[in-house]
């Protein structure tokens, strides 16, 4: 059970991250509420797992479909993610701030676009994971 609360928590304190890095973005400043609202999906797909499980006793097909809404919460947020480094990036006014975020920016597309590609978006339209998709995981610990 921890191991899936901290897939579910991932996304959203790397969001949270990023949002606040280096700076807190003019939206977060103005809308208290809004860092607190990215932990919601996770905890709302956490009690509907957990109740599917515990519960309801889910049947595979069950079980697929909630992975499937997991795998695209996650590439959601890190997608947004990559967006707001990448915003950050360009916006950036000191060389060495600059540097991290180019650092930081590329790190994240290089971790998420082929477990994007490979992975999540063939697992979204139903096909079962292959060698090719899992070994597109890994891209996931190579740049952290």
């Amino acid at each position: 059970m921890a191991n899936e609360v901290a897939w579910l928590l991932q996304p959203a304190l790397f969001l949270h991250f990023v949002l606040t890095f280096p700076e807190r973005r003019a939206f977060v400043g103005r809308h208290r509420w809004s860092i607190p609202a990215l932990y919601v999906p996770g905890v709302v797909l956490f009690v509907i797992q957990f109740l599917a499980l515990e519960y309801l006793k889910a049947s595979n097909s069950l079980l697929f479909n909630l992975n499937r809404v997991h795998w695209a919460y996650l590439t959601i947020f890190f997608v947004s993610a990559a967006a707001v480094l990448w915003d950050n990036s360009r916006a950036a006014t000191t060389p060495i701030l600059r540097q991290q975020l180019k650092w930081i920016t590329r790190g994240t597309i290089l971790a998420i676009t082929p477990f994007t590609l490979f992975y999540v978006l063939p697992y979204l339209f139903g096909v079962m994971p292959s060698l090719t998709m899992k070994v597109s995981v890994l891209s996931l610990d190579c740049c952290r």
